[in-house]
Formats: C-alpha cells, sequence, structure tokens
C-alpha cells in the first residue's frame, strides 16, 4: 500500500468521525436495523468518493466488510 497523502489522512479522519456519528446515534435506536446501519455507513464511503479500492492497493471492499467472519489476510 502506497503511503498516505495529508489529503488522504484527512478523509479518513472525516469518514471515521461521520461512521462513529451514525454508530453513536443509533446505537440504542430499535428503529435502527442492521440494513439500514450498513445503508448509512456504506452512503458515507460514497460521500467521500471512496470506491476505487484495488486501484489504490487497498484490500478488496468485499473483503473488508464480510461482518462476523475474520478479515481475510
Amino acid at each position: 500500500m502506497s503511503e498516505m497523502t495529508d489529503k488522504d489522512r484527512e478523509t479518513k479522519k472525516e469518514l471515521i468521525e461521520s461512521i462513529q456519528s451514525i454508530l453513536n446515534a443509533n446505537k440504542d435506536n430499535d428503529y435502527c436495523c442492521q440494513y439500514w446501519l450498513s445503508d448509512m455507513i456504506k452512503q458515507q464511503f460514497k460521500l467521500h468518493e471512496i470506491h476505487d479500492w484495488n486501484n489504490n492497493n487497498c484490500r478488496d471492499y468485499n473483503d473488508l466488510f464480510v461482518f462476523n467472519k475474520p478479515i481475510k489476510e
């Protein structure tokens, strides 16, 4: 994986903050199911224009988001 730029670091920080905010806001929300939560988190990746993982020497998106299973190494 290539070294992160300052812009990459800022985007990562904003992404983490937005996802943490979603998780905190819906932690005790009985009306927010896992599918809705997943959709909201995926939307954050779209909003931050994070979609070209393989061309940036990152792991495959599907490998990262397999819930209840270990991340493939």
